[in-house]
């Protein structure tokens, strides 16, 4: 899309190449229309979606943001589609979103609509809804004054929340499983406060990957030690 004013503009001069050339003319005047229009408003953006290693059972926040490669934009509404896709996994194991999202961090001051969010205001709803599945994730927001707010590299644009699920399999069975957190370029738009659109840039994008990883527990022998020394601190206090 692009800046009406400028397109009923652009169409009047067309019109009026048309009349003052007549028939030599009009095929040069539709030419130059057709590059003329054909000029986008603003570039896509491109955004990455953080990494990060959860523990069996475990949680984990990632930042979705606006990377370095990306242009800097004025946008006042993003609709975001995040995807989670299995590179590696065991069994019936499963990683997915937590349903009830908390969306704190639509009010922190790195977030691109941070004190202009339409759903902090209580305009609108929730920002986030999880499908069904699990696997996918639709976030929604926009500006309360309809104002465009500027999303420049390192800009906030989501934080997501996940969750590990054994199923049936045992923990150690899962342990270096790993998934691909993606955000959807066909279903992922940016829109400013002209009604343009721009989409996501898919050549510098770049998804997440989430790791599962162990949990940190004492050997057996660590344990007895430990159990020493508590005995021993309790004998100190009774004498």
């Amino acid at each position: 899309m692009w800046h009406a004013p400028y397109q009923v503009f652009r169409i009047a001069v067309v019109v009026g190449l048309m009349k003052e050339t007549k028939t030599y003319g009009m095929a040069a005047a539709l030419l130059w229309a057709t590059f003329t229009f054909a000029s986008p408003a603003f570039a896509d953006l491109a955004l990455s979606v953080g990494n990060g290693s959860i523990s069996p059972e475990g949680t984990l926040s990632l930042d979705v943001f606006v990377n370095e490669s990306s242009a800097t934009e004025s946008i006042a509404e993003i609709e975001l589609v995040i995807e989670i896709l299995p590179i590696t996994q065991s069994g019936d194991s499963s990683l997915t979103f937590v349903n009830s999202q908390s969306e704190a961090y639509l009010e922190d001051a790195d977030y691109v609509f941070f004190e202009n969010s339409d759903v902090v205001s209580g305009i609108g709803g929730n920002a986030t809804d999880v499908d069904p599945s699990g696997e996918l994730i639709f976030i929604v927001d926009l500006t309360a004054d309809f104002e465009d707010e500027v999303a420049a590299p390192g800009t906030l644009i989501a934080r997501i929340e996940l969750q590990h699920a054994l199923g049936t399999t045992s923990a150690g069975a899962t342990l270096g499983d790993m998934y691909e957190v993606s955000i959807d370029p066909f279903a992922t738009v940016f829109t400013n406060s002209f009604g343009e659109a721009s989409f996501l840039d898919e050549v510098n994008s770049q998804a997440g990957t989430v790791t599962i990883t162990a949990t940190a527990i004492p050997e057996p022998s660590s344990l007895a030690l430990l159990g020493l020394i508590c005995c021993g601190m309790t004998i100190r206090r009774r004498r």
